[in-house]
């Protein structure tokens, strides 16, 4: 059975099919604490952390390779 992709995650795909690609941003928050941030490029519309891993780990977005270690550190998203 398949599973039912949320509105959200969907309206994130069907933004990248548009020329847009999902980036992650890690913040340094002033408590020393690494915060999470995801956003849309070249738009600059932020996404929720859920909807953006949610895509993620339903196989909607692929890395697009550009982390320092791999696919899994990578730093932008694209469709998949």
């Amino acid at each position: 059975m398949a599973h039912e992709i949320p509105k959200r995650v969907q309206a994130l795909v069907d933004r990248l099919a548009r020329q847009e690609r999902l980036c992650k941003f890690l913040r340094r928050k002033e408590t020393g604490e690494t915060e999470i941030l995801f956003f849309l490029e070249p738009s600059g519309v932020v996404v929720g952390i859920w909807t953006a891993e949610r895509a993620i780990k339903m196989g909607l977005l692929k890395p697009a390779g550009d982390g320092l270690f791999s696919e899994d550190y990578s730093q932008t998203f694209l469709r998949a």
